[in-house]
């Protein structure tokens, strides 16, 4: 038995085998990410995010769809609180579906990293359970229509003549409807989803207004993470041939004080400001004892109280029938967006603020107790 486990490992995994403590290397390295004892910045998003609430809730919001997650939801719910599964008629596939689908959510729903891409293996169980008290009223009335009560004897292979213009069974048509439900409400949302990939990526746009509007040699501030920007694009020139760019990491631990003459000096050296995602901005109210002068840095920019003006917005929302749904909020996972469709943010220089006006707006921050802990002291 031993000898086929490890066959099997090194047919799956063969570098688990031929590389082993690379592999266990790199396995503890997650393993550390994922319980918080490894303080990964891209992991400090989740800081206070609740365990299971929070990936369950990602799942109906973005799995198969809102109305087929709460669907879902309320008949696992429902099925708990009966102590009966989901539904006798499929006592059965019920047990099936929750022993596949939770023991999986349970390995996952109290992960530090709580990546979108783990949930993907749940949106089929989410699927069938969300589905399955509709077609399990379907099913029966279509058996009873095409069967006769003894089952075969009656016909060629027990098939019953229906009588013309029988009507359906009340619970069969409620099972239709609920079908009809499911699939417009999701395939509204697939379409919504889609219509971001009808329209250029978001940094691209941006890469394109900053080639046209940004006079060459102006320096761009971008934040440590982002993507460089602008974008190399085709027929135009190099962009570090045209554009200096000025890094900072606002995820970087320094004091109150330190960070604000860090950032002080930063912005003194930029012509514009490029926000190429909400991950950061996102991030640093998680963990208010720790970045108090990125948080209000992030107020004062957005409120234009720090010199910089908004000068130009990519965006590329989910869409239905001309309807924007902008999904960088509502409690929506940043990791969704970041990607494929983050929101672009440019803003320009108007005037330079003074020693004093800057401390002014940043005195309060700076005085907060500070530590650089994952966890509030």
């Amino acid at each position: 038995m031993l000898g086929l486990a490890g066959l099997g490992l090194l047919l799956g995994d063969p570098f688990a085998v031929l590389d082993a403590p690379t592999y266990l290397a790199q396995v503890s390295d997650q393993a550390a990410i994922q319980s918080g004892a490894s303080d990964a910045f891209f992991t400090r998003q989740y800081v206070g995010t609740w365990p299971v609430l929070y990936p369950w809730g990602q799942l109906l919001l973005l799995g198969a769809g809102p109305v087929a997650g709460l669907v879902a939801t309320g008949r696992l719910l429902a099925g708990l609180r009966r102590g009966t599964g989901l539904s006798r008629p499929a006592a059965g596939p019920a047990l099936v579906l929750l022993a596949g689908g939770g023991l999986y959510f349970a390995s996952i729903a109290f992960l530090e990293a709580k990546w979108l891409r783990y949930l993907l293996p749940l949106v089929p169980y989410l699927c069938l359970v969300a589905a399955a008290p509709f077609t399990w009223r379907i099913l029966p009335e279509v058996q009873s229509r095409t069967l006769s009560p003894e089952g075969r004897g009656q016909g060629e292979g027990g098939i019953v003549p229906q009588p013309r213009g029988a009507g359906l069974d009340p619970v069969a048509i409620y099972g239709r409807i609920g079908v009809a439900g499911l699939l417009i409400a999701t395939g509204a949302a697939a379409l919504a989803f889609s219509a971001i990939y009808s329209v250029e990526h978001t940094r691209v746009q941006a890469s394109r207004w900053i080639y046209a509007q940004v006079p060459a040699g102006r320096t761009i501030g971008l934040e440590a993470g982002d993507d460089p920007m602008p974008r190399k694009l085709p027929g135009y020139p190099a962009p570090e041939t045209v554009y200096p760019v000025a890094w900072f990491d606002l995820l970087a631990d320094h004091p109150p004080a330190e960070e604000s003459a860090l950032l002080r000096a930063h912005l003194a050296a930029v012509d514009y400001l490029l926000v190429g995602s909400p991950r950061v901005q996102h991030t640093v109210p998680h963990l208010p004892w720790r970045y108090p002068v990125q948080i209000r840095y992030y107020d004062l920019l957005y409120s234009g109280q720090l010199g910089f003006a908004p000068v130009y917005t990519a965006t590329a929302y989910p869409t239905l029938l001309g309807i924007a749904i902008p999904d960088d909020g509502l409690g929506i996972d940043d990791t969704f967006g970041e990607y494929d469709h983050p929101p672009v943010h440019l803003f320009a220089r108007q005037r330079r603020l003074t020693a004093a006006e800057w401390d002014a707006l940043f005195a309060t921050a700076v005085r907060q107790p500070w530590a650089a802990t994952r966890q509030a002291p």
